[in-house]
């Protein structure tokens, strides 16, 4: 029998290095295959052994995935999600997801408006929330902040990490959506973390970066922006983690419940505190 595995665009841009290990520690025992535009559209990559197909944020503000991913990706994408499979879109990989973007930062001289044509979330994906961007420099985390978001059904509230995503807005005709999250102080409390039945599978979009987590190893680091962000997440980290758990949990059960995978124990992708 084949190994299970998790597929991970991993081509110019993509931001991977705090998702990566984080998906590692979630799934043992799963093989993480970090894929580029040349992979996408082999056979063998999106097959009936990938669990999830995982599209993640990037580094600045120029999304390669339109070009890089286009029309011949989006429909292996939506074959395979069709079929039984899982697309997780985070930040970028979320706007990217959606039928409509209108990113409009306030450093922005004009929004950048678009419609990459996959539309698994029928919908206008919009960033940055307003007075939480950040417009990045070359320091780590320097275009990152941390907002506040609810989940379980507004019964519970966390900071989380947060680098521009979207707000989702769905079309009143949008349907199959589940609301995992929703940004707390927004106007409006719009969509955080959202999933979606497509066919046999599933669309989970994450405007918020559950995967960055307080490191007490960055308390003493010589970049001041890092040590910042750090001491403004380490509050957070046990709200980080039920959100992160909270998705993976979803992942899990999508294929528990297909008979791929069997679910044994806490899906937690961190050590106990």
């Amino acid at each position: 029998m084949k190994r299970k595995k998790i597929v991970v665009y991993t081509d110019r841009n993509t931001a991977t290095g705090t998702l990566i290990p984080r998906l590692r520690q979630s799934f043992h025992g799963v093989t993480l295959k970090k894929i580029t535009e040349a992979d996408l559209y082999q056979a063998r990559t999106l097959d009936q052994n990938t669990l999830a197909f995982v599209l993640p944020g990037i580094i600045g503000e120029d999304s390669l995935y339109p070009a890089h991913i286009g029309a011949k990706g989006n429909e292996a994408l939506r074959h395979y999600v069709e079929e039984g499979g899982i697309f997780i879109g985070v930040c970028a990989g979320a706007y990217y997801a959606c039928r409509e973007i209108l990113y409009d930062p306030p450093w922005r001289a004009q929004p950048k408006r678009a419609k990459p044509g996959l539309d698994f979330f029928n919908g206008l994906a919009r960033g940055s929330i307003p007075e939480l961007g950040k417009k990045g420099d070359i320091d780590w985390f320097s275009d990152c902040t941390v907002v506040m978001i609810t989940y379980k059904g507004g019964q519970r509230q966390t900071g989380i990490a947060y680098g521009n995503g979207p707000a989702l807005y769905p079309d009143i005709t949008e349907k199959n959506i589940e609301i995992m999250a929703r940004y707390a102080n927004s106007e409006g409390q719009p969509i955080a973390i959202a999933a979606k039945k497509i066919g046999k599978g599933l669309a989970i979009f994450i405007g918020v970066l559950p995967d960055i987590g307080y490191e007490s190893d960055y308390d003493l680091s010589s970049h001041p922006v890092l040590t910042e962000f750090m001491q403004t997440l380490k509050p957070h980290e046990q709200g980080r983690r039920e959100v992160w758990d909270m998705i993976i949990s979803k992942v899990k059960q999508h294929h528990a419940d297909n008979g791929r995978v069997t679910l044994y124990g806490k899906p937690s992708g961190d050590p106990a505190p």
